[in-house]
């Protein structure tokens, strides 16, 4: 009799280690969390600095139609063009990651299907205390349209922008976003220095 009841509680003593061990690991923070990029916020209209570089978020327009020169994109979504200046804090950089994120969550990177000057690589570099201004494109679905939208802004190349720090601009108007009635815009993909 003694040989089960010590099974028992060697049983009971195994599952309250595995829920403990269980419980731990849930509320132990991940890597994703120690290595979040350090974020810093900033309203549309003023500068707003992080480690390598600084972004001012001009102005935005909205578009179901875009033409560059002679091209015409069309989209079932929205172009959401932002008109934006980099400056390179410390040394030589370029913006590498450009994202907008809608306010319930879903991300949208920079739209490849149009010159991205301002954010590839070997289009733009930013120089130490030398404004770069232009466009940034992105296409979204209408249904990403709304309160909370912000855009993000980093230096690193693709989504990899563990411990980077990143500009985010929150984006409180939509005034001229095209609700019912198409509307297109003329795209210029040149920056200004």
């Amino acid at each position: 009799m003694k040989k089960a009841g010590s099974r028992t509680l060697s049983g009971i003593l195994l599952i309250l280690v595995l829920a403990a061990g269980y419980a731990i690991k849930t509320v132990t923070p991940n890597a994703d969390f120690f290595e979040r990029p350090f974020i810093t916020s900033g309203p549309v209209g003023e500068i707003v600095t992080t480690r390598q570089f600084s972004a001012k978020v001009i102005s935005v327009r909205y578009a179901t139609e875009l033409k560059e020169g002679s091209k015409t994109f069309t989209t079932g979504g929205v172009f959401v063009l932002a008109r934006v200046s980099f400056t390179a804090t410390i040394k030589e950089t370029h913006i590498g990651f450009a994202q907008l994120e809608s306010g319930d969550g879903r991300t949208f990177a920079a739209t490849d299907r149009v010159t991205q000057n301002m954010v590839e690589r070997s289009a733009v570099r930013l120089q130490p205390g030398i404004p770069v201004e232009g466009e940034v494109v992105f296409e979204i679905a209408r249904s990403a349209l709304g309160p909370g939208m912000s855009i993000r802004f980093a230096t690193e190349e693709g989504f990899e922008v563990r411990m980077e720090g990143m500009v985010e601009i929150p984006l409180t108007s939509t005034e001229g976003a095209p609700w019912v009635e198409p509307k297109t815009v003329t795209y210029d993909p040149a920056v200004k220095r």
